[in-house]
């Protein structure tokens, strides 16, 4: 189903939870859409960290596509939502800083 047509409910339902479990964790749904966001984020930057600036740009994407294929939940996840992202654009930063200093 469409992102912006997925209720609390659904996702209450899917994860044989009830609604004042997700209230417990999240505020609403953007809330864990943040929560996974940065999630995704943090593997992307690990999986970034293993690269060793060697002036090999396939060891990144090797370790990225590593990362991908790892976690195959949140990168499906990422694509539904379909939306800019906070996370995104400071993970952008972070890989352009340190490998535009180091080439």
């Amino acid at each position: 189903m469409p992102f912006d047509k997925i209720t609390i409910m659904d996702i209450c339902k899917r994860a044989d939870i009830n609604r004042c479990t997700f209230y417990s964790h999240y505020e609403n749904i953007d809330a864990l859409v943040d929560a996974l966001e940065k999630e995704l984020a943090e593997k992307f930057m690990h999986a970034f960290s293993l690269y060793k600036y060697d002036k090999n740009p396939r060891t990144m994407v090797d370790a990225l596509f590593d990362c991908i294929r790892k976690n195959p939940e949140l990168f499906s996840f990422a694509k539904q939502v379909g939306r800019s992202s906070k996370s995104y654009e400071v993970l952008k930063k972070v890989m352009q800083e340190r490998t535009f200093s180091e080439w």
